[in-house]
């Protein structure tokens, strides 16, 4: 049986999930990026400005911005420290002495389907509730049926991506470069987990270039788009 089988028998089994097309459900901002494309402090600047303007303010409850809590939740529900599943959003295969010391040690053995389907559960949960932007995690492609939802991806040409890595982690041109190629490879394995055979940018509103807008701008236009797609 292949993993994909297993992960959705395994999801199925263990959560019974909301229809996420419900005019409830949402909504929810997913910023998707490559390696070296920083979104944090877009996601940051956008919440701040859903939650300034005056079209938006007027709900109870503020929109938040989130990424590495989905890591945290995770590892919360399942009863593990969040070291022993970062290796799922980093596509890398356990080393099996671990996986053995560690089915010694618990009374259950963790599997990756297991991970894979909490995650899935996680961001469905924070999209349904709403008012959250979510940042990577192939939460676009979670939560793609959900129709108060903008999918928004930020790319980069790879010396635009080598530059800022240089700059924000003080790394050399070859580290960043090796860094990238990593990345990459590991980011496909990872959201094909859940894509399955469908184009990857098929799940995407827009994609945006990083290199031809600075965050203000990329901000400004999310901001709008989400307008269009009333969101607000």
């Amino acid at each position: 049986m292949s993993g994909e089988n297993v992960f959705q028998r395994y999801l199925s089994k263990k959560y019974k999930l909301e229809n996420l097309t419900d005019r409830g459900a949402g909504p929810v901002i997913t910023i998707s990026r490559e390696i070296g494309c920083f979104a944090g402090d877009i996601a940051e600047k956008l919440v701040q400005r859903i939650n300034y303007e005056p079209v938006t303010t007027d709900s109870k409850k503020k929109w938040n911005w989130i990424s590495k809590e989905i890591l945290e939740k995770s590892a919360e529900e399942l009863k593990i420290k969040p070291e022993r599943i970062s290796h799922i959003f980093e596509a890398k295969k356990k080393v099996l002495l671990q996986d053995l010391a560690d089915s010694l040690i618990k009374k259950y053995y963790v599997s990756d389907s297991q991970i894979i389907a909490t995650i899935h559960h996680i961001i469905q949960s924070f999209a349904y509730e709403g008012r959250i932007v979510i940042v990577g995690r192939a939460a676009a492609v979670i939560t793609n049926e959900m129709a108060r939802a903008l999918h928004i991806k930020l790319i980069a040409p790879v010396d635009f991506r080598i530059k800022l890595l240089c700059t924000n982690l003080k790394v050399t041109k070859k580290e960043a470069k090796s860094s990238i190629e990593d990345y990459d490879r590991k980011r496909e394995a990872f959201i094909k987990f859940f894509r399955g055979t469908k184009p990857e940018n098929d799940f995407y509103d827009v994609i945006l270039n990083r290199a031809n807008f600075d965050e203000e701008k990329i901000v400004d236009i999310i901001y709008d788009l989400a307008v269009m797609k009333k969101l607000f």
